[in-house]
């Protein structure tokens, strides 16, 4: 399970590793920048259909609230998808995106850039 929580430029990511406990790591603005870049040109060599990984998921999920405005954003994964909460115009709002919903609007999106998709 994943937990994101973001506050003022910087990103606090929690996870279950595969050893026995939770491991974090914090992210400033300037680190979230060059995992930007080196996501893009990763993804840009490995070409072929995106696949519907963790990443996949968030980054979905993440343009999905960027485009409605939502900041100070707490994302946790859960069995059914993945769950937010965060700051809308001054009041919290939050959901779960199903996974089913964030593939769907995935598709779209790559869809509209005339990017291939896998079944």
């Amino acid at each position: 399970m994943i937990e994101l929580t973001e506050r003022g430029g910087q990103i606090d990511a929690a996870w279950q590793g595969r050893g026995v406990g939770r491991e974090e790591r914090s992210y400033k603005a300037f680190e979230l920048e060059a995992l930007r870049i080196s996501s893009r040109l990763f993804r840009g060599l490995e070409g072929g259909a995106p696949n519907f990984t963790t990443s996949e998921f968030l980054r979905t999920l993440g343009r999905e609230l960027d485009q409605i405005g939502i900041i100070d954003i707490h994302i946790k994964e859960t069995s059914d998808g993945y769950e937010f909460s965060g700051t809308l115009n001054g009041s919290q709002v939050g959901r779960l995106y199903p996974f089913e919903e964030l593939i769907t609007r995935a598709r779209e999106f790559y869809r509209a850039r005339g990017i291939p998709m896998s079944k």
